[in-house]
This record gives C-alpha cells, structure tokens and sequence, in this order.
C-alpha cells in the first residue's frame, strides 16, 4: 500500500495507471462531476495523449459528465447513477486498474494505492456488477 500525499502524489498516482497498464487494457472508475473537475489540477500535462496511445479503454459511474465527456468516443463508456443516490457527493474518486485499486481525495490532495490481485479482482467485480445494473 502506497500513501500518496500533495500534488507530486496524486500526479504519482495517475502515472501509475499507465505505468500499470499495457495496451489495449481496461480500466474501472467512480467519479463526481465535482472530481472529474479536480482531477484536472492534478493530470500530468501529456497523461490524455499517452492514455489514448495506449489505447486503453475506461467504464466510469458517476452522478453527471463533464461537457467535453459527452462526445461519442470508442474508449470511453460511462452511466449515470440516479440523482437521487448521493453516492458521490464528493470530491473523491476511485480507479480499478491491473491488480491495483487507487482512492483519490482531491480536498485532501491524498491518495492512496493498494497493491493486491484479490482485492482489485473483488472491486472490479463490484464495478461491473453496478455498472450492468445501471
């Protein structure tokens, strides 16, 4: 388990997705608006164009879509929770990627990545599950 702390921590953070990802592979995240918004400050200038080189595809849940995420795109899938649900009111997000599982609290300027083949396959798990729900 890594703790992460400040700005060089979460841009640690979102490089080791890539770092952990080959290509082609696929990626789980919960998001806010609010935390789609955040994570901006804290992306690597590049981390998009390296992303989409890898080809690596995401499913995202989350409560609302940003305005530049609402274009059709073959790599990017998400659903919208019921607004009614609460379920992500806040400024955090969390990333299922290879046998890891990244928290993100953009408030704090905290993350914190666990390293763990079973607890990643039970989170991915989880994520599809609701995601098929949706």
């Amino acid at each position: 388990m890594k703790l992460l702390e400040g700005k060089e921590g979460l841009r640690f953070a979102f490089n080791d997705i890539l770092d952990s990802q080959k290509r082609g592979n696929v990626f789980y995240r919960y998001s806010s608006k609010k935390s789609i918004t955040a994570a901006e400050k804290y992306m690597p200038r590049d981390w998009r164009i390296s992303r989409d080189a890898k080809q690596l595809q995401r499913l995202m849940i989350t409560d609302a879509v940003a305005e530049w995420q609402k274009k059709p795109s073959l790599t990017h899938f998400h659903k919208l929770l019921p607004p009614d649900a609460g379920l992500l009111n806040d400024n955090i997000a969390e990333v299922i990627y290879a046998n890891k599982v990244a928290f993100a609290d953009f408030d704090s300027e905290v993350a914190v990545i666990i390293e763990d083949p079973m607890i990643a396959d039970f989170q991915r798990k989880l994520f599809k599950v609701l995601y098929k729900l949706l």
